[in-house]
């Protein structure tokens, strides 16, 4: 392997770190720095792409200690998918910062506003290529306590309560990870993830280690925020700034989703002792979340609380086809992760801006919305429709395929699939409905023509899930390809 290639390994996490400390420094050129910041990392993430295409995975071992004792940075086909998704799913939120992050954050926290972004991105990339338990620890927190400050920038008392919930939430988490990971370190002797999976599949059958595993997924589920752990999600997505609830959407949440696939598939799966009993708490606590959130889901009348519970049905469900860990449900998986994340991020940001224009978003008094910002009423639209999994949509591709894969799986599965498409139809015709076929004027609606980089983020993701539409066999394609690499089958 090219040297080159292996040293720009660890680069994206040193440039957004470095980039972060320098911002207090530079503080009138913050939006342009952290910009450049993510899209060399955007670029970075491609160029890994083609890199693990070749060469199946490229690793970096800091120090020069020989692996399993050295820390360890790894692409596989799974991890530079992800690291891709969250890297190219943050160009169009920066976009929309520029405007957004001066009408939503106070002049003075602005250069750390900045910094508390790339930290997190930066925490976040950092758990998809680390490769052994508590380096991902350590980047969870980073992730995390960036996460905190992040939800309490805002403006409204809210979003100080929300965060210390969040905070308190998280630590919970955190501690459970750190226990569990603890427990498989006394086992095992090893923390990396290919040595760790490599014994577990020779030692013999011990209760401990299914301990283990609960505490390192219960850590897990508390920060995706699953039934019954969920009551601090939608109070952050909600009253966090926009940027922050559509950063959410693209990384923080989708790193958790990440770890899932990855320690129940690559690690935990090799304990075939232990894995069917974590397989039925996962099926079980996400066909519940699914329901809850749902149900939740169709009883708000702020656009933002509605999106916040429809990201707890959608993550839910994608759970839940990580836990059937078939080949074609976890193709179903990846699909619906990139596609939710890229919609729900614009969803956050449109939002965001009509927050700007209007005082409220009651869904009841959205009528004559599209007549006074019809580009962000469009790409809102088309992402509210590709939320709810409406054919041709490539969120329609995931839950399809998640449904033909429950099927062959157990046909009583195939419920939670239908109960989501359900319920996800519903809210989204309920919020089309008011937005386009309701002539009225919206009430209190402001519209303002300088808020055009706002809306230009907005209406790339509306142009990314287009694309991923437009080559929705390719993008399965892809996805059935990892699929088999994270269960071993290639």
């Amino acid at each position: 392997m090219n040297l080159l290639v292996e040293n720009i390994i660890p680069m994206q996490v040193i440039l957004l770190l470095f980039a972060a400390a320098i911002l207090p420094l530079v503080s009138k050129r913050g939006w342009l720095i952290s910009f450049i910041a993510v899209y060399i990392c955007a670029f970075i993430s491609c160029l890994m792409i083609f890199v693990v295409k070749k060469f199946g995975y490229v690793n970096y071992v800091f120090g020069k200690f020989s692996v399993p004792y050295g820390i360890e940075f790894r692409f596989d086909p799974l991890s530079s998918a992800f690291a891709a998704l969250v890297t190219i799913g943050s160009l169009p939120i920066f976009i929309y910062s520029f405007l957004g992050v001066k009408l939503e954050i106070e002049k003075k926290k602005r250069p750390t506003f900045y910094a508390l972004m790339l930290i997190n991105l930066a925490g976040s990339l950092g758990v998809i290529i680390a490769h052994d338990l508590f380096t991902v620890y350590v980047f969870i927190e980073i992730s995390s306590i960036s996460a905190y400050g992040l939800v309490a920038a805002g403006k409204s008392r809210e979003s100080a309560f929300n965060a210390y919930n969040y905070l308190i939430i998280g630590t919970i988490g955190a501690s459970f990870y750190l226990l569990g990971i603890g427990i498989i370190f006394a086992v095992t002797g090893s923390l990396n993830m290919q040595d760790v999976a490599r014994l577990l599949s020779t030692s013999a059958a011990s209760n401990l280690l299914g301990i283990s595993y609960i505490c390192v997924l219960l850590g897990i589920l508390l920060k995706i925020g699953i039934f019954p752990f969920h009551s601090w999600m939608p109070g952050v997505l909600y009253s966090a700034p926009s940027p922050v609830s559509a950063l959410f959407s693209v990384a923080s949440t989708n790193v958790m989703i990440y770890l899932i696939m990855r320690l129940f598939l690559d690690i935990f799966n090799t304990d075939i002792a232990n894995f069917a009993s974590i397989q039925k708490l996962l099926m079980i606590m996400a066909f519940i979340t699914v329901i809850a959130g749902g149900v939740l889901a169709m009883m708000q009348k702020e656009i933002r609380k509605l999106l916040a519970y429809s990201s707890l049905m959608n993550y839910s469900l994608i759970i839940f086809a990580i836990s059937i860990a078939t080949k074609a449900s976890i193709a179903a998986a990846l699909v619906m992760t990139f596609a939710h994340s890229i919609v729900k991020s614009g969803l956050f940001m449109s939002a965001g801006l009509m927050s700007v224009r209007r005082p409220n978003l009651i869904i009841e008094e959205m009528p004559g919305t599209f007549a006074k910002s019809p580009w962000t009423t469009a790409a809102f639209v088309i992402n509210v429709i590709a939320l709810s999994g409406i054919p041709p949509f490539i969120n329609f591709l995931g839950k399809w395929q998640l449904l033909v894969a429950a099927f062959k799986e157990n046909k009583s599965f195939v419920t939670i699939g239908i109960l989501a498409t359900l319920f996800g139809l519903l809210y989204s015709l309920k919020i089309i409905d008011k937005i386009l076929f309701k002539p009225e004027p919206a009430s209190g609606l402001v519209a303002n023509s300088s808020q055009i980089l706002m809306e230009c983020g907005i209406i790339l993701t509306g142009l990314l899930i287009l694309i991923m539409t437009c080559f929705g066999g390719v993008c399965f394609d892809q996805a059935q390809q990892i699929a088999a690499f994270i269960l071993g089958k290639i």
